[in-house]
């Protein structure tokens, strides 16, 4: 600025200030487009192929073929979806506070690079919706949920405006689906915090848009990378909100195709949702030799939670080799979910071995070690807190059906003496008992002892009569008496049991959308 007031002195026109700053402004402005013409989003193979391997966490791998691409061309922005992924997960599996803050960081800067895209991009909407909710998910694993709900708002919203706008693109559906169900499963009570961020969903179509993605993940070369990802979800949806498919051939054909493909033992969570697919779902000892023979080398970031996993398959048919599994996860001093589930089972180890000193000295662990973020951490802690140790009939009895042993349990849950037993474990012998006949499609025996756990336990905290009334429910779904399946979901809403409520008040919110089509 001197130097012009010297030149205005000297007698420098004007005329000649207004080129200088026409010149300066013209350069700018070719800065500016320079920059902003030049940035893509090219998914590329070699991105495609980091997907893939941040994926199967092989996170070194996925690191290395990004900065690889980047170095060539530092304007495709596809190394943001790869990298948030590839921190993420490292974030999951490690849980380092640290690390956290920085992905945070990374991701706010990722998300202000792909702002900058055209609206033109099909990739733009989509990427955005992912990073936030990338972020989202670590916010709840830091259990900042207040601003993870934000976060997972901003993800719907760029996810609902790109399939307005580019409707056939396929990566829509990924991430459509989850929030779909998310949203559309939220219990009544929960009803007014989705209202006030404007978030709505709906099951059924979540579902059909899993299975729409999945199906372009295996006929699309370009979305092959995703196929794992999307097998995990359709396989969990299908699990959590879809009992009619989950009843048909459907599951166990998928699982044969990723045998085919050669991607369960490439892949760990692919692994770990297949064998909690088939522990969930009477093919316990097909999911334990998968596990046993799973076989990841040091170029894999470990899944610590297939040592839970793998524990619980071999509890559930009463092997004595499950508590190595669950003393390997609870010695990892990075665990934090499931590490006071995991002492609960430790503990119950010893009991069903009649050694009550050991339960008691293990289940004390629960009240020292872990998160109670978790469902089956929540159910331990309130175990752990009500010092009343579980029957030891009715424990084998419950580990035996959830491994899909009906035979045994029915002989196991025999061995208790029902007129001895305090009130809560006559409801749950009464439960466990309905369990079992559902299963063996004993219908009328089955209702018969739901309808005893619901007068013996609905104004109890035990969850035994709300998941009672979301079975009953069920089979009046089943046979098409609508306005008796109703009724048996709301009543099951209005429970409020101590322990697994969030899942079952979701499959009953879900019924009852169901029953709205």
């Amino acid at each position: 600025m001197n130097i012009l007031l010297n030149k205005l002195n000297k007698g420098v026109s004007l005329h000649y200030i207004q080129k200088c700053a026409k010149l300066f402004l013209f350069c700018t402005f070719l800065y500016v487009v320079k920059n902003t013409k030049s940035q893509t989003f090219d998914f590329n193979e070699n991105y495609q192929q980091a997907y893939l391997q941040a994926s199967r966490m092989k996170l070194v791998e996925a690191k290395k073929i990004t900065s690889i691409e980047r170095s060539k061309n530092s304007e495709n922005l596809a190394y943001t979806l790869v990298d948030n992924y590839t921190d993420l997960v490292n974030l999951v599996i490690y849980t380092d506070e640290n690390f956290y803050k920085t992905f945070i960081s990374n991701s706010v800067s990722r998300i202000n690079s792909v702002e900058k895209l055209s609206n033109d991009n099909p990739w733009r909407a989509a990427v955005l919706s992912e990073l936030y909710f990338h972020k989202a998910s670590a916010r709840l694993i830091y259990s900042e949920n207040i601003k993870a709900a934000f976060d997972i708002r901003k993800a719907a919203t760029n996810i609902n405006y790109n399939k307005k706008i580019h409707l056939s693109f396929t990566y829509n559906y990924k991430l459509s689906s989850l929030l779909n169900l998310a949203f559309g499963s939220i219990p009544e009570s929960m009803k007014w915090a989705a209202s006030l961020l404007s978030m709505k969903g709906d099951v059924e179509t979540g579902l059909k848009e899993s299975a729409y993605f999945l199906n372009h993940t295996k006929n699309n070369e370009d979305f092959r990378c995703f196929y794992p990802e999307a097998l995990c979800l359709r396989l969990t949806l299908i699990n959590m909100f879809d009992p009619n498919t989950r009843k048909t051939n459907t599951p166990r054909h998928l699982i044969k195709e990723a045998q085919n493909h050669n991607e369960i033992y490439k892949n760990q969570l692919l692994l770990f949702t297949v064998a909690d697919y088939q522990m969930r779902n009477n093919m316990n000892d097909e999911a334990i030799k998968l596990l046993l023979n799973a076989k990841f080398d040091s170029s894999y970031a470990k899944l610590e939670n297939l040592n839970y996993l793998t524990g619980i398959a071999l509890q559930n048919k009463l092997d004595d080799r499950a508590i190595l599994y669950f003393q390997k996860y609870v010695q990892n001093k990075a665990n934090k979910n499931y590490v006071k589930a995991s002492w609960q089972r430790i503990a119950w180890h010893y009991l069903l071995k009649n050694n009550v000193e050991k339960y008691y000295e293990n289940i004390k662990q629960v009240l020292v070690y872990g998160n109670s973020i978790t469902e089956s951490d929540q159910s331990a802690l309130v175990e752990a807190k009500s010092l009343s140790i579980p029957n030891k009939h009715i424990l084998a009895t419950q580990l035996l059906f959830d491994g899909g042993y009906y035979k045994q349990a029915l002989s196991e849950i025999k061995k208790a003496n029902y007129s001895k037993l305090k009130l809560e474990e006559k409801a749950e012998y009464n439960y466990r008992l309905a369990r079992i006949y559902d299963e063996v499609n004993n219908t009328p025996k089955a209702i018969e002892h739901y309808n005893l756990v619901v007068e013996q336990a609905s104004d109890k905290p035990w969850f035994f009569a709300a998941n009672s009334l979301l079975m009953i429910g069920l089979h009046y779904e089943e046979i098409g008496e609508k306005e008796m399946a109703k009724a048996n979901y709301k009543n099951c809403l209005k429970l409020n049991p101590n322990r697994y409520k969030t899942s079952i008040h979701q499959k009953a919110k879900a019924g009852l959308n169901r029953l709205k089509q």
